[in-house]
């Protein structure tokens, strides 16, 4: 049953992501907080449960799939908002950057506390630590996020510099 949950857990990832990313679109939205919530979460669960399913039955690592969930996240992403699609996927971009660099002090905290484990999945410790950490970055950066970012996504001349913010975290991972 582990072999099911554990990549599910990691795939639920996509929550906090999303949350992160609606918050500096407030002015963006083409649909209510609600319907998005509505919409958001019965998608994100049944990708989860998809992947989840993909990667007991193939073998394969989570990460693999990881891409073609948020590929189909970012497109239903996009289509929410009112905003051109530059300046959407540089913000969910931005965030799939900061939460693989957490994925990576997920792993670290898996292999120190299982460095024994065989499983190419994080352990539930690691999977509920990294949990944790974007549910926390998601609270940190809810002022900032619905305030100054506002003030970048109203700027018509958004600057390529963005990309820094995306490129250099999913390098790094």
């Amino acid at each position: 049953m582990n072999a099911l949950i554990d990549p599910a857990l990691e795939f639920l990832i996509f929550i906090p992501g999303l949350t992160a990313a609606y918050l500096p679109m407030k002015q963006h939205r083409k649909m209510s907080p609600g319907k998005i919530t509505l919409c958001m979460l019965p998608l994100s669960l049944i990708l989860a449960l998809i992947c989840s399913g993909l990667c007991y039955l193939l073998r394969i690592r989570a990460l693999w799939l990881f891409f073609p969930a948020a590929a189909l996240l970012c497109l239903f992403y996009v289509h929410t908002l009112d905003v051109t699609r530059r300046k959407s996927i540089s913000v969910f971009l931005a965030i799939c950057g900061s939460f693989s660099c957490l994925g990576g002090a997920a792993d670290a905290l898996n292999l120190a506390l299982c460095p024994e484990q065989t499983s190419q999945f994080l352990s539930l410790q690691a999977a509920l630590f990294l949990h944790l950490m974007c549910w926390g970055a998601v609270l940190l950066a809810w002022y900032p996020s619905t305030h100054a970012t506002r003030d970048f996504l109203l700027d018509e001349a958004f600057a390529g510099t963005w990309y820094v913010f995306w490129i250099l975290p999913a390098s790094s991972s």
